[in-house]
């Protein structure tokens, strides 16, 4: 059912009644838990796999006693690429066995299929954590004794720190989202004496509500079917960040010990810096449609603009380089949209607005201009499986009919932070006065 989607657990076992106490014990606790029994006709489907599962409860011996290890550990893995999406992410496995070499042997299947990119439909998720427990342990008579599952897990979970912290931090989610829609519904006031007429104001309320917050960030002559929801979410966006920040729930300790400060002057760069820049400030999926933050590649655009790449290349490097055709052909000339973010929504941009710049290899970033005012630099950034930075130019903001601009193909886009500070960073270069002072 669309919009009930989400699960952190999965138990697969095909003894119900073994199942049952621990599904009951999970409902205690509020966890909810997806529950297959094995059978290849109870599967997900396609879309349907279950994404973002932390925690995944395996029965070693799906096939009954008497198989052999190979195919017990084929039979898991099979109902394993069946429920799992490829990009379900890290999870902790607890496998169901006495035996050892079981839990070993569908490690190394797992990994062997991880490592076979020829095959990426046939990957499952790799646990980051995996414990071996038998059932027998965690039983009292007919009942299942979860705290006493909760306390090891949690002590084995401290192998991978950054799941649980990870794990913490969705759940905050998940409780701003909850938060949000709670706060609005808390908004209806209704007076109605029966049930019936109640709910019927509920609902008409509510949906008021939604309208109002969605017409106002698009604008009334552009909501309709078509834009109300993402104008609706894009409303709706604030508040849960709101929620995540006022959220005062207990978090849990971490271990002593996992941050230490490093000497002073001895803090070392981190080699994975430009991916991560690179996650929280481009994004390359989703780029089928025009919007401030769209980054075009200047190659992509001769047909509608005269700009020179040469032109670009000259303006940022230094002196000495500009007739290095060397180094020109390692850089991308690129066009980025910069128009105000409202006037999208609201569908009222006349004239596109682009700020030309250039994407260069961060090994060679000392030939170019990484200082003045009309230049404003991004790095370092993972950009074509190499450190990258992104210099802007204030002195080339040029103009483009929006007809034309949405038939240009997009490279990537540049997320709404730093959007954002971009566009202050030209505001503030259109209007400095230029103060005349003797020295």
């Amino acid at each position: 059912m669309i919009g009930l989607r989400g699960v952190r657990v999965l138990l697969v076992d095909d003894s119900l009644d073994e199942a049952l106490p621990v599904i009951k014990a999970f409902a205690k606790k509020g966890i909810p838990l997806a529950y297959f029994d094995g059978n290849i006709n109870d599967l997900p489907t396609g879309r349907e796999k279950l994404k973002g599962v932390r925690l995944a409860i395996l029965d070693m011996d799906l096939g009954g006693t008497g198989d052999t290890p190979d195919n017990k550990i084929s039979t898991l893995i099979a109902r394993l690429q069946a429920i799992l999406a490829i990009d379900n992410g890290p999870y902790t496995m607890i496998a169901w066995t006495k035996h050892a070499e079981l839990v070993d042997l569908l490690g190394t299947k797992l990994f062997a299929l991880y490592k076979a990119a020829d095959k990426q439909e046939d990957r499952v998720p790799l646990p980051v954590v995996c414990i071996r427990f038998e059932k027998i342990d965690f039983r009292t008579g007919a009942d299942f004794d979860i705290a006493k599952l909760s306390s090891c897990v949690e002590t084995e979970l401290k192998r991978s720190i950054p799941l649980g912290i990870m794990q913490t931090w969705e759940e905050k989610c998940l409780r701003a989202a909850t938060g949000v829609t709670n706060s609005l519904s808390d908004m209806i006031a209704t007076q109605d004496d029966d049930l019936a007429s109640w709910r019927e104001s509920w609902n008409k309320g509510y949906l008021g509500v939604l309208i109002s917050l969605a017409r106002e960030e698009i604008g009334d002559d552009n909501l309709s079917n078509e834009t109300f929801l993402k104008a609706l979410f894009g409303a709706l966006n604030p508040l849960h960040v709101d929620f995540l920040e006022t959220d005062h729930a207990p978090l849990p300790d971490l271990p002593d010990g996992i941050i230490t400060q490093p000497e002073r002057g001895a803090r070392a760069s981190n080699p994975l810096a430009g991916k991560i820049n690179t996650k929280l400030h481009i994004s390359f999926e989703n780029v089928d449609l025009f919007q401030p933050g769209n980054i075009y590649k200047l190659a992509d655009c001769g047909h509608v603009l005269s700009l020179q790449p040469k032109v670009i290349f000259e303006h940022f490097v230094q002196d000495e380089h500009k007739e290095n055709e060397g180094l020109f052909n390692q850089t991308v000339p690129v066009l980025l949209e910069v128009s105000a973010s409202c006037d999208y929504a609201q569908n009222k941009i006349k004239l596109t607005k682009f700020l030309a710049g250039l994407i260069v290899p961060q090994i060679e970033i000392k030939k170019f201009k990484l200082t003045g005012g009309a230049i404003l630099s991004l790095n370092p950034l993972w950009i074509k499986e190499q450190d990258c930075c992104i210099m802007l130019s204030s002195q080339h903001l040029i103009s483009l009919e929006l007809n034309r601009a949405k038939k240009l193909k997009v490279f990537a886009r540049l997320r709404s932070q730093w959007l954002v500070n971009v566009q202050f960073w030209l505001g503030q270069q259109i209007s400095r006065p230029g103060v005349v002072m003797l020295k």
